[in-house]
């Protein structure tokens, strides 16, 4: 289980009544669908079964991300618009390394996960070898790290600050640590994540036309530097206390 290492607390916007929350094993179901509802509209969607999720793949999805939620290096945080009964608007899912990691930890978590039901498992592996490939070449020497393994947002909340409150926690944590920032982009969320800092390094080569997509879509390999903060006595809710998350590596789906 993670300690509860202090933070930035989280910011709630004054114009909307959004909030930001540690996600919870019981949270895990809606993850499932909201990831997957958020990547139909992508090139990306053709890795996975297409059209809705019956009850039996929504439950074993769950369960694989809510085993995940254990991981001591992981956290995941979610939006809620309190105007909808709390209803989760957005996740993003974080790797937080605070220590040197090992060659046999890296190659651990460049693992592809089982394959789901209806998952295209070819190309999924072609997509997946790429963001491994990357993460060799950019982050294999082991150093300290935060990795932004995954972001989604519900289709009518986006363009009104979910993301932007999901990214600022996670580079609060790589400046307040001092480390610096990773993720792959997709062209859509390039401008967002460019905003708090990253900088593309590298694209990645994946043709999801290839693989029967009407289109394809340029994923980009991003960076960002730590910046430099005054220390200050904070807190926030600590994974001991609010739940868990992450899988520090397979981060898609």
């Amino acid at each position: 289980m993670n300690p509860p290492f202090p933070s930035h607390p989280p910011r709630k916007p004054a114009t909307m009544p959004l909030e930001l929350h540690l996600l919870t094993p019981a949270d895990c179901p809606t993850w499932v669908t909201l990831h997957h509802a958020a990547f139909q509209p992508s090139p990306l969607h053709i890795c996975w079964a297409p059209g809705p999720m019956s009850p039996q793949s929504i439950a074993l999805q769950a369960s694989h991300r809510a085993a995940a939620l254990a991981a001591p290096y992981s956290f995941a945080y979610k939006v809620t618009d309190s105007d909808k009964s709390n209803l989760i608007v957005g996740i993003a899912q974080w790797s937080i390394f605070t220590r040197p990691r090992s060659q046999s930890e890296i190659t651990s978590s460049l693992q592809m996960r089982p394959p789901f039901p209806g998952d295209n498992t070819p190309a999924r592996a072609e997509f997946m070898s790429g963001i491994f490939a990357s993460r060799r070449k950019w982050i294999g020497d082991g150093r300290p790290i935060v990795i932004l393994e995954s972001l989604v947002v519900r289709a009518e909340y986006q363009r009104r600050g979910v993301g932007s409150m999901l990214v600022e926690w996670g580079c609060g944590e790589m400046d307040r640590l001092g480390v610096e920032g990773y993720l792959e982009s997709s062209s859509a969320g390039r401008k967002l994540y460019a905003k708090y800092g990253f900088e593309g390094v590298e694209e990645l080569g994946f043709d999801a036309r290839r693989w029967g997509a009407s289109e394809g879509d340029v994923h980009l390999t991003m960076i960002r530097q730590p910046r430099r903060v005054e220390k200050r006595e904070e807190g926030r809710e600590g994974k001991a206390e609010a739940g868990q998350s992450g899988t520090g590596g397979e981060n898609v789906g």
